[in-house]
């Protein structure tokens, strides 16, 4: 929770089952590790430190007490040929995330809202804006 919306939107999750899993993916490398456990949300100031970015601490970190590891060999990345670029669609043909997210958006606009409706546009731009200057 670096950039600090301070609202952890996942807390209530969180709270209803703190059962968690971490997918770890390297470029390049086919093989997987998961790694399943407990998550709780902890503000000591030693975890808030050592989750330090630039000197910048996080008001909040998610903790997983690791339960397992596991290590998952590459057969289903080397079949879905995910690190093969000659294999992804062209730039202009891949779905733009802008247009989930605005859907989604949309999805849970209320009936009352009075602002515009986000577009695709606006929110890819919005995004690109965000990655620019508020990456931390």
């Amino acid at each position: 929770e670096l950039p600090g919306n301070r609202l952890f939107d996942g807390a209530d999750n969180l709270a209803e089952n703190p059962h968690a899993a971490l997918l770890v993916l390297v470029p390049g490398v086919r093989e997987t590790l998961r790694i399943e456990g407990r998550a709780h949300l902890s503000t000591d100031p030693e975890v808030r430190s050592a989750t330090a970015i630039d000197g910048r601490e996080p008001w909040g970190a998610l903790v997983l007490d690791v339960e397992r590891a596991f290590v998952h060999c590459g057969k289903s990345l080397t079949r879905s040929h995910l690190w093969d670029p000659d294999s992804w669609l062209p730039a202009g043909r891949r779905p733009r995330m802008a247009g989930v997210l605005a859907a989604h958006l949309a999805a849970n606009r209320g009936a009352d809202e009075q602002s515009e409706p986000a577009t695709v546009d606006r929110v890819e731009a919005d995004l690109e804006e965000a990655y620019r200057l508020r990456l931390w």
